[in-house]
């Protein structure tokens, strides 16, 4: 509700990542109810030091707390902290998803994943099994060869979708493509992890006993949110099938 030079926002929202520790934070907030859906949202930066707002972290299944939910109880934010056009978030929303799930993202992301199949790949060198290094299991040296190869295809992939950047093509459904394909890989990845490690896989950092320091534990508990945040895959391939396939809704 805009009330003078001010927005007033009363809401909550769940899964505020950092929010926590965040100076500022964006938000889409209903400002027309007359109009069809996706219109009548605006998009508004909210100092979070701004009275009225209040946060209630969550734990996760990692044990972490990056997420919270997020009150506003009447909070008011300057007009001029409106990003576009009133009533034009959706538009500016949709524009800053495709950058949260295009290569801008996923090409850092494939740097930590492809270190962390490096380590994977020293741990099984050093692992016993049978009385034989584990890497020597033939379905298991198949198994990491699929993902050099999955994790060498991430890193091209956003190379070529930077490229066509580059040379000044529009923006577009192949962010989903990115988003959609490492989420699924890099899961895989990480339950192959645990899988070889066997009990010793479920050992946390800080036991003797946990190979690589405790950390595919925590990175395969993490994995089982890349296909919801940024988008659910379910929504990325519905963009697909839309925009690049051209299947009806």
């Amino acid at each position: 509700m805009l009330d003078g030079d001010h927005f007033v926002v009363d809401g909550q929202k769940v899964w505020t990542s950092f929010a926590q520790y965040a100076q500022w934070c964006f938000l889409l907030a209903r400002t027309a109810s007359d109009v069809p859906k996706h219109k009548g949202i605006s998009f508004l930066l909210v100092d979070m030091a701004s009275p009225g707002i209040s946060l209630r972290p969550i734990k996760q299944i990692s044990g972490e707390r990056e997420f919270n939910e997020t009150f506003f109880d009447g909070v008011r934010v300057p007009a001029e902290n409106l990003v576009g056009g009133l009533n034009e978030g959706w538009r500016i929303a949709m524009t800053t998803l495709t950058y949260e799930r295009g290569p801008e993202d996923a090409l850092g992301r494939q740097i930590r994943f492809r270190q962390e199949l490096d380590r994977l790949l020293h741990t099984v060198a050093e692992l016993r099994r049978g009385g034989r290094p584990a890497i020597e299991d033939p379905v298991l040296r198949e198994n990491l060869g699929k993902a050099i190869v999955d994790i060498e295809v991430m890193r091209l992939t956003c190379l070529r979708s930077f490229a066509r950047l580059l040379h000044g093509a529009p923006r577009g459904a192949d962010a989903s493509m990115i988003k959609l394909y490492w989420s699924h890989v890099v899961q895989d990845m990480y339950d192959m992890a645990v899988d070889v490690l066997g009990p010793l896989g479920a050992l946390e950092a800080g036991d003797p006993l946990s190979p690589a320091s405790g950390r595919f534990p925590l990175s395969w508990l993490h994995s089982k949110a890349f296909t919801i945040y940024s988008g659910s895959s379910e929504i990325q391939r519905n963009i697909i099938a839309e925009r690049v396939l051209g299947l009806p809704r």
